[in-house]
């Protein structure tokens, strides 16, 4: 997402130039400049990118929709929607918001978890300085 990709790159533009000179005069080679230097750096974002994407598959409606036409197949989202569907007129309110409570204790419990580093990812990936 193009969110994902800002975060990343307001992240990579906070590293200071002289951490990659140090790196060559030393004799790093850029991979492992990358892979030493820049990944430890950029740990945070990357752990909040990695745990919001999970969220937004998680909360994936429309896709397993587009690729399959097996219930089976359907991510616990597309459940409320037949939970809805199937109310022969009428919205199952209760059942609905049952529903909405079951898919959401796993995120919140994945969000209390790693609410600090996600904090930390968005704050530092979105600063200039």
């Amino acid at each position: 997402s193009v969110f994902y990709i800002y975060l990343l790159r307001e992240n990579f533009a906070q590293v200071p130039d002289e951490l990659y000179y140090a790196a060559k005069v030393d004799g790093t080679s850029d991979f492992k400049y990358l892979w030493k230097v820049m990944l430890p750096i950029c740990r945070p974002t990357l752990v909040t990118i990695t745990i919001l994407k999970a969220i937004e598959c998680w909360n994936s409606y429309v896709w397993p929709r587009l690729i399959t036409d097996d219930p089976n197949y359907y991510l616990v989202s597309n459940g409320i929607q037949e939970i809805r569907e199937n109310g022969f007129g009428r919205e199952n309110i209760p059942a609905m918001m049952a529903a909405v409570v079951v898919i959401s204790v796993p995120l919140i419990i994945l969000f209390l978890i790693f609410r600090k580093k996600i904090m930390a990812g968005v704050s530092r990936g979105g600063t200039k300085g």
